[in-house]
């Protein structure tokens, strides 16, 4: 399990928004889906990031992993679940 939830919470700086673990955890969560890792995925990743909900567990590391983008193209507009895009994570 340790090894899931290290692989969790660096997808969340190396997966496309909406494609890292958390979200896929927390989407599975939200659809009633319950695994069994889930409690304790969840718990550790909790743990790991001092936070106290998975939301707040995913807009803190990607705040964490938000790059200054220096780049000459215009950014694409993200097609985010409205769940997520209520985060307000600052450089998304």
């Amino acid at each position: 399990m340790d090894l899931l939830v290290q692989a969790a919470i660096a997808s969340v700086a190396k997966a496309a928004p909406g494609k890292d673990g958390i979200t896929y955890l927390l989407n599975a969560m939200a659809a009633g889906i319950k695994m069994p890792l889930t409690g304790d995925s969840t718990a550790e990743i909790l743990r790991q990031t001092a936070t106290e909900s998975l939301g707040d567990a995913l807009r803190k590391l990607l705040q964490s992993a938000c790059p200054i983008r220096h780049s000459t193209r215009a950014p694409r507009p993200l097609q985010l679940p409205l769940w997520l895009q209520r985060l307000r994570v600052p450089c998304m």
